[in-house]
């Protein structure tokens, strides 16, 4: 994917302050955009509905009409459109209050160069995998609803728009952490297919289709010095770091659907571990739910093959030899034994997913 040839492509920068928003538009062209910048945010939309940018950076505090109000109109005609919110009062609540209204990322003011440029860059690779996968449907498209439609996927309105805001926000949390699409809708599908072969009840089946792509959605809310460290995290880094699964919970525990509920259990607890030596309590056994220990189990094989900055990813038959024997850091006492039983009966099909998805 290449977002270097950005000469056409069009940044759109509405803030009330003209010194923020000359200093962003000076930023944003020393990378080649072209960048249109408004002080006022009624002008904006107006303008929007005639010509529609590749990335909006906003402010979240506006007179009139505030960022998120902003967001909400925006998305009524493009709800897959990048929006980068910026606020000059950073916090969790600030996060969580930008996530929930499908913001793509947020800055705080004063906004660094290197932040502003690498949000955008982010929110551009984005926009440019959107135009790709619709101009070609994608094998792992295909795949995805080939398995929709095997277990008869024609869910409720209501459902379905359910789903459409967790694969946004599912988008927007991987490409926090330089994850793809594939990774989550891998997460997708070899949840389901474990929760099925383990003989669980359909519609638990369905819901965690829907739901285990929602396992780092807390991500959003962490700093990038922490997320893209290219190298091990400190101590202090890791607990910054394993706050993603209660930042997570926060972010989706506003509704009471089966659906979002199993979302929010999935993200909070998805790194505990079978012998109590997770987090962020410390649970074991069956007092971590099972969706949690599922997602957990497909999310460690997933982990083993993906290639990472330091590492190369490991094969098929080494990430199986690495759960079930261990190498310190991964132990097969982690997973819950009776999932890990299933998962190796099915230890082809995780093969064939990963490598379908992985090529696509």
């Amino acid at each position: 994917m290449d977002t270097h040839n950005i000469g056409s492509s069009e940044i759109w920068v509405i803030d009330d302050s003209r010194s923020i928003l000359c200093l962003v538009d000076e930023i944003l062209k020393e990378d080649g955009y072209k960048v249109r910048t408004f002080e006022d945010p009624l002008i904006a939309i107006e303008m929007f509905y005639e010509h529609q940018p590749q990335v909006i950076v906003s402010d979240i505090m506006m007179p009139g009409l505030d960022g998120v109000s902003f967001l909400e109109k925006v998305g009524e005609a493009d709800h897959d459109l990048p929006v980068i919110l910026m606020t000059s009062k950073p916090g969790t609540d600030t996060a969580i209050r930008a996530v929930r209204h499908r913001a793509f990322e947020y800055l705080i003011k004063p906004v660094k160069e290197k932040s502003l440029k690498d949000s955008v860059r982010r929110a551009m690779q984005y926009r440019v995998l959107q135009n790709e996968q619709r101009e070609s449907l994608s094998a792992v498209e295909r795949i995805y609803q080939r398995k929709i439609a095997s277990v008869d996927m024609a869910l409720k309105d209501m459902k379905n728009t359910t789903f459409e805001v967790l694969r946004a926000l599912s988008r927007a949390a991987g490409f926090r952490d330089s994850e793809t699409g594939d990774h989550i809708m891998r997460i997708g599908l070899g949840s389901h297919n474990l929760a099925t072969e383990f003989g669980l009840p359909r519609e638990f089946c369905e819901n965690i289709l829907y739901a285990s792509p929602m396992h780092d959605i807390g991500k959003i809310g962490m700093g990038d010095s922490v997320l893209l460290k290219d190298g091990p995290l400190t101590r202090e880094e890791f607990g910054e770091m394993s706050k993603h699964t209660t930042i997570g919970a926060q972010i989706l525990s506003e509704s009471s659907s089966k659906l979002m509920s199993m979302a929010r259990e999935i993200a909070l607890y998805h790194h505990e571990k079978w012998d109590g030596t997770g987090y962020p309590y410390g649970r074991r056994g069956v007092d971590i739910p099972l969706p949690a220990r599922i997602v957990a189990l497909v999310d460690t094989y997933d982990a083993l093959r993906s290639d990472r900055p330091y590492r190369e990813g490991s094969s098929h038959e080494e990430a199986i030899r690495v759960m079930t024997k261990g190498d310190g850091r991964v132990m097969p006492g982690h997973f819950d034994p009776d999932l890990l039983k299933v998962f190796l009966t099915l230890q082809g099909e995780f093969d064939r997913i990963f490598t379908g998805i992985e090529s696509s």
